[in-house]
């Protein structure tokens, strides 16, 4: 249980049990929960050996909780739904976990739907959720609570966005015992797209603190999404270096086919891949590298079109100005602190390049050099 102003720059992890905080607890790395999980430490010598097992009954996961503060939590914040304000309980019985939840939109004046089910252990589960939303494809570039705040900081929305009515089914797997963790997983979705905007588009864009460069906020105007009816197999694969080891990285791969051609919409394969990595290379510096990739086969439709630009991205280009049916984008950092303490500023310098274009060849390929000085969340950034 973390209390008010407990800070954790890092991950907050809880083998065997849960993590509770109240709204002034800080975990800027996110959280993770293993409660049927346990480790058996065994001295050997001058060492200790760590054996995994199963808690099984022992401590069971609460059968109601509400997570967030009180069950509510922030969905988004962006320039087509104003603040998405989600409030929902968790429902636990031995290895089912079921969420339902309600979003209210503000600005759009709706409350939608949604329940996510989860049933059997980290390593082996089926998931499936049901929901109406506002979605997007630029989730991998920030984190939505580090999005919405950005959004109602500086009236900059790093995200594009369609509707969609939904129903996902998934089998993962994960395997954590070798050096490298390796996550498999696999199912089936089918989607209801339509435009982000209602008919009429919206009169007035949200409240923010600060006016955005026009064009590169939230005045700017959203693609246009063609309504459409999907229906999918998804496939994918990740492979994840161990957290706590000097060079930490993570690879995914992840595929999206279609199982029925609906409307004479055409047949489409795309293909996503991602790469995250941290390695410390003395001194306390460390060198970080972020990649995403994009491409397909067939007829893309225009809800799995991605983008680049912006904060993130590419910070000479207008926000999520390059947006093509595939793309590719690299970036490096090579951060060193001044200090060990919360407020001790890190010098940053950085090289990114992105590429987009269409089915058959690039458009415009774009690289920026850059520097940056962060002094706790606060950063000043020329490229």
């Amino acid at each position: 249980r973390l209390g008010r102003g407990a800070v954790i720059a890092g991950r907050a992890v809880a083998i065997g049990g849960h993590v509770f905080r109240t709204p002034f607890a800080v975990v800027r790395g996110g959280i993770a929960e293993h409660p049927g999980d346990r480790f058996e430490a065994t001295p050997t010598g001058s060492e200790w050996r760590l054996v995994w097992g199963r808690i099984d009954t022992q401590f069971g996961t609460p059968p109601l909780r509400l997570p967030g503060f009180a069950g509510f939590r922030v969905a988004a914040y962006s320039r087509v739904d104003g603040l998405g304000l989600t409030w929902g309980p968790q429902l636990a019985a031995g290895a089912l976990t079921v969420r339902p939840a309600a979003t209210w939109r503000t600005h759009r004046g709706v409350v939608d739907p949604a329940v996510q089910a989860r049933l059997g252990s980290r390593r082996v589960a089926v998931e499936g959720v049901v929901e109406r939303t506002t979605a997007s494809n630029e989730q991998w570039l920030a984190g939505d609570l580090v999005a919405a705040s950005i959004g109602v900081l500086s009236g900059v929305d790093l995200r594009n966005w369609y509707r969609a009515d939904r129903g996902e089914a998934r089998l993962r797997m994960l395997e954590d015992r070798w050096p490298v963790a390796i996550e498999l997983w696999g199912g089936a979705r089918d989607e209801r797209v339509s435009p982000a905007a209602p008919a009429g588009a919206l009169a007035a864009r949200p409240w923010t603190v600060a006016s955005p460069t026009a064009g590169n906020g939230f005045d700017r105007a959203n693609p246009v999404i063609a309504a459409q009816h999907l229906t999918t197999a998804l496939a994918g694969i990740a492979l994840i270096a161990p957290s706590g080891a000097r060079v930490q990285s993570r690879l995914a791969v992840s595929a999206e086919v279609t199982l029925q051609e609906r409307d004479g919409a055409g047949r489409f394969t795309q293909y996503v891949s991602d790469w995250s990595s941290r390695i410390a290379t003395g001194w306390g510096s460390r060198l970080e590298t972020l990649g995403r990739a994009a491409w397909h086969d067939g007829t893309l439709p225009e809800a799995r079109v991605g983008a680049l630009g912006g904060p993130g991205t590419l910070l000479s280009e207008p926000v999520l100005g390059l947006r093509g049916q595939r793309l590719a984008f690299g970036s490096a950092r090579w951060a060193w602190p001044f200090g060990d303490g919360r407020l001790a500023p890190v010098v940053g310098l950085r090289v990114a390049r992105g590429l987009v274009g269409d089915a058959t060849q690039w458009h415009r390929g774009v690289t920026n050099l850059g520097a940056q000085i962060d002094v706790g969340p606060l950063r000043v950034e020329s490229a």
